[in-house]
């Protein structure tokens, strides 16, 4: 795929994924750098993006975002995903914290964002717990489905945490 066919794919992604932000209650400036990390992110320009995401984070606790709503566990979910792809998961654990267990939606994503960061840590039987506590959180059995998919090489492919071992 050439590079123009690349960015032009990067871009609709990130127009629908910022689409789809809005409608979740991003606010308008968050929402544009949301999608400018996305398209970074795509392009592989993984430093930039995690400092747009920490941007939009930063945008929506200006404008009013708890952490225990979905804009705010969002937005602390976005960098917490790209700290881990970028193999750094005490900043993920760090940022997402704030948003741990207060009841939002989005508590299964976070929980499976604390499940691999802890793993990749080292801290096995807290990843084990945190991965459990994320299927137990799901908003859905599809996103169950998924999460039990993502974990399960700390939940040692039972989707459950069982023994730890």
């Amino acid at each position: 795929m050439s590079d123009d066919a690349k960015n032009a794919l990067a871009k609709e992604r990130e127009r629908d994924r910022a689409m789809t932000l809005w409608e979740q209650g991003a606010r308008a400036e968050a929402a544009v750098l949301y999608a400018d990390a996305c398209v970074l992110s795509e392009l592989g320009r993984d430093a930039e993006s995690l400092s747009q995401y920490q941007a939009a984070l930063e945008a929506e606790l200006r404008q009013g975002a708890a952490d225990d709503d979905a804009s705010g566990a969002l937005a602390r979910l976005q960098v917490g995903t790209q700290a881990l792809k970028m193999g750094d998961p005490a900043l993920a654990r760090a940022i997402i914290a704030p948003s741990l267990g207060n009841g939002s939606s989005l508590q299964g994503l976070l929980g499976c964002v604390e499940a691999e960061a802890q793993w990749a840590l080292g801290a096995f039987d807290e990843a084990r717990a945190a991965a459990c506590a994320a299927l137990e959180s799901a908003a859905s059995e599809a996103q169950k489905s998924s999460l039990r998919e993502q974990l399960a090489p700390i939940l040692g492919g039972r989707g459950d945490a069982g023994t730890s071992g």
